[in-house]
């Protein structure tokens, strides 16, 4: 006879009974047990934990020494189950991070909104750097109307670009904090709904 109780495989045979400490397992799986040869293992027993998907391990011993006693389901270890499905929501909010930082901006200056981002601040740091701006020059407004600008006014708009950006950044910053503080009250379920995408409105 085959039973599994917190975390102990027990093998009945006959007047015989041995009892083996298991690894806990993040998925349900079944644990397989075979009979051989002492020389192999102390105790007689081979023991082989079967997750859906992955390899079977089978005695290296003889084939011939060995015999298929039976299996038994053994269910997750709902601890490693919370801990995956809490590693996996820690890495969506990062994903999020990542590209919520990537993506462009919107600001307002000087009376205009402005595109602005990590990629509008290589464009216009490049300009910035400039001892002198070109005739005639002009800046681009998030309306599609070209302003033009005196090295002056480009150098306060890099700056509140550079303000713009340092404010998105902290609530970026803010808020993945935040859901990776909430993340630790959930329950396994919760973890493995959760989408940053959604969190606020979920607040």
């Amino acid at each position: 006879m085959l039973k599994i109780e917190n975390q102990t495989l027990t093998v009945t045979r006959g007047a015989d009974v041995a009892a083996i400490a298991l690894q806990e397992t993040a998925v349900d799986a079944v644990a397989r047990v075979w009979s051989v040869p002492v020389e192999y293992r102390d105790n007689g027993l081979f023991v082989a934990i079967v997750a859906p998907g992955q390899p079977e391990e089978i005695p290296a011993c003889d084939p011939a020494a060995a015999q298929l006693l039976g299996e038994v389901a053994y269910p997750a270890s709902q601890a490693l189950q919370r801990q995956s499905a809490h590693a996996a929501a820690h890495a969506r909010i990062e994903s999020w991070r990542d590209a919520q930082e990537r993506a462009p901006i919107v600001f307002e200056h000087a009376g205009h909104t402005w595109d602005g981002g990590l990629q509008t601040r290589q464009r216009l740091q490049a300009v910035v750097a400039l001892a002198a701006l070109p005739d005639g020059f002009f800046w681009t407004d998030a309306n599609n109307n070209d302003v033009p600008l005196s090295l002056a006014e480009l150098q306060a708009l890099n700056a509140a670009h550079e303000t713009a950006i340092v404010l998105r950044g902290f609530e970026i910053h803010a808020a993945q904090r935040a859901m990776k503080s909430a993340l630790e009250s959930m329950d396994q379920t919760d973890l493995q709904a959760f989408d940053p995408d959604h969190w606020k409105s979920e607040q």
